[in-house]
């Protein structure tokens, strides 16, 4: 079920992983309203700078 709201929120364009992550988190939390705490990470795989080594993410962590 979260793999499913996650694809949906996929197809969503936004600037910034935070505001995925922030959006999507709402989206849990309203579908599972027994959820006390929510941690996610997401990376990007393919990053938009020449030459960059490493990884790109960000990590949400909620408590409700």
């Amino acid at each position: 079920m979260i793999y499913e709201l996650a694809k949906a929120e996929m197809l969503e364009p936004r600037e910034l992983l935070e505001t995925f992550l922030s959006q999507l988190a709402e989206k849990i939390k309203s579908r599972f309203p027994e959820l006390v705490k929510l941690k996610m990470s997401l990376y990007k795989l393919q990053m938009p700078i020449t030459h960059f080594q490493g990884r790109i993410g960000v990590e949400i962590e909620k408590e409700y």
